[in-house]
């Protein structure tokens, strides 16, 4: 490079050389205030993280006792259990609210119950694990394994679900969904001789197993005894079993109160077996049952003096295949304070041999009925008016086309003394659901009437429909509720958020 300054006049040289030290000292001052006030901005942003945290510790939510608060965080999980937030966000709500601010970060991570849903399904990592695990020592967890293509296709480490079940004795609720149970691998297997003193709990869904041993299964399926957690359960008060777990994977019985039989796979339980599963505990209150359980011979064969009692059974769900699936279930059950019956898919004739064989002093608590993916007929429904005499709330969801509306058949009193003689359909029915079709508004404005004349009137309607200013239409006058719904309504709602009841759904 060709030095300019040597060909400069001296005092013009000497000039630059002058600005260039100038410039040198400058560029030195700029630097050193560059890096005063980089060092300034970082003092700032740290004296108004200070300021904000003071701020956030003294602001009027944070006045709240730390145990209050942490009692509104866990309300706040609660509610948005079942919504769409965790789709959106992908992540659960006790991680979103550490997020907000240190505060609450603190009171998030020291709420040991906010960390005690433990959920293991493909793509679970070990860490993850280990945190909701250490996170919620010492609380009751709520454990939900999910594995639809069975635990070597979900590719779910052996360590992972070894790190649950060490956990047995926390647990308080214990779900458990595969496709199959794999010998080589076994998970429902290992709960055999687990403890689980604190377990309420257990829905059991397994659809098959790989390896399937005939003599074992035969064993098995004869045997009424419990196949696992035999070191007892004192506290399980609830109970699903679904698919092969019915027959190989049930616990003790003798303490539950709401059971959910599912039979998904076409084979029947043995009369004894059977019989033994709804009787063993004496605190039964609820009971569902899905498929024909029993099998087309099994209550052909069954003697009606012997009947199942079920003495503080409450509620009843059914939903049955073959036709005697319904009536052979209800005439052998004996549950004097039955108040409530739900039944789903039941037919014209499904009911013959109940209406038949027996008479309104074996329901005569039964108060609430339920009929969904229904088809009966008129002269049906006139046998059900009498066997069921006192039921005040009736419910009806997705009746076929042929099957007559509530409303057809309560509107006709004005008729002189009726198809039913001198007596009037449900007198004590104060409520009904139902799906509103808009065509009927004349008829059920006449049915409200009709039963108002005649002294039973109804006191509440509530209409499933789309169109949230339909009911506004109706004068039925101001002694009626008239309400709107979306969803029908969970059976035994004193369980909330059973994702798993959805065979009836």
């Amino acid at each position: 490079m060709i030095d300019i300054t040597s060909r400069m006049l001296p005092d013009v040289a000497a000039s630059v050389a002058q600005r260039q030290q100038e410039i040198d000292r400058l560029r030195v001052i700029r630097n050193d205030l560059l890096a005063q006030l980089a060092a300034v901005e970082a003092n700032l942003c740290s004296a108004e993280v200070e300021r904000a945290k003071i701020l956030n510790y003294h602001a009027p939510i944070f006045s709240i006792p730390t145990e209050l608060f942490s009692m509104i965080i866990q309300a706040g999980q609660s509610d948005g259990e079942g919504d769409t937030a965790q789709t959106k966000s992908r992540l659960p709500f006790e991680v979103l609210a550490t997020h907000i601010c240190s505060r609450l970060r603190q009171v998030v991570i020291g709420t040991r119950t906010l960390w005690s849903f433990i959920h293991v399904a493909p793509g679970q990592s070990m860490e993850r694990l280990r945190t909701y695990l250490m996170r919620s020592e010492g609380s009751p967890l709520d454990v939900r394994v999910e594995l639809r293509r069975g635990l070597c296709q979900s590719k779910v480490p052996m360590d992972i679900i070894d790190m649950v079940l060490d956990r047995s004795r926390s647990w308080r609720r214990f779900t458990f969904e595969t496709s199959q149970e794999e010998v080589q691998h076994p998970i429902v297997g290992r709960l055999c001789h687990l403890d689980a003193p604190f377990l309420e709990y257990i829905s059991l869904c397994v659809s098959g197993l790989n390896q399937l041993n005939p003599a074992s299964f035969h064993s098995s399926y004869h045997d009424h005894h419990p196949r696992i957690l035999l070191n007892g359960t004192p506290n399980l008060s609830f109970i699903r079993l679904r698919g092969i777990a019915m027959y190989l994977f049930r616990p003790q019985l003798t303490s539950v109160k709401t059971l959910h039989i599912d039979q998904t796979r076409s084979l029947p339980l043995p009369h004894h077996v059977f019989v033994h599963v709804l009787t063993a505990s004496p605190h039964l209150t609820h009971l569902s049952i899905f498929g024909d359980v029993m099998g087309p011979a099994g209550w052909a064969t069954h003697n009606p003096q012997d009947s199942i009692y079920l003495p503080s059974l409450r509620s009843l769900r059914v939903c049955g295949v073959r036709e005697n699936s319904y009536s052979g279930l209800l005439l052998a059950v004996n549950a004097p304070l039955l108040e409530s019956l739900v039944l789903k898919g039941v037919h014209e004739h499904d009911l013959d041999s109940l209406c038949i064989s027996s008479d309104a002093t074996k329901f005569s608590c039964l108060q609430s009925l339920t009929f969904c993916d229904f088809e009966l007929s008129q002269i049906a429904y006139m046998r059900l008016f009498s066997l069921l005499p006192m039921v005040v709330t009736f419910e009806t969801f997705f009746a076929s086309p042929s099957t007559p509306t509530i409303f057809q058949l309560l509107g006709n009193l004005d008729q002189g003394a009726g198809y039913m003689g001198n007596h009037i359909p449900w007198p004590r029915l104060r409520n009904i659901t139902c799906l509103l079709d808009p065509g009927d508004q004349m008829l059920i404005e006449k049915t409200v009437k009709s039963r108002r004349d005649h002294g039973c009137p109804l006191s509440r309607l509530r209409f499933g429909t789309v169109d949230i200013s339909a009911s506004a239409k109706f004068q039925l006058g101001s002694d009626i509720i008239i309400e709107e719904f979306g969803n029908i309504d969970q059976w035994c709602a004193s369980h909330n958020h059973d994702h798993d009841d959805d065979l009836f759904s």
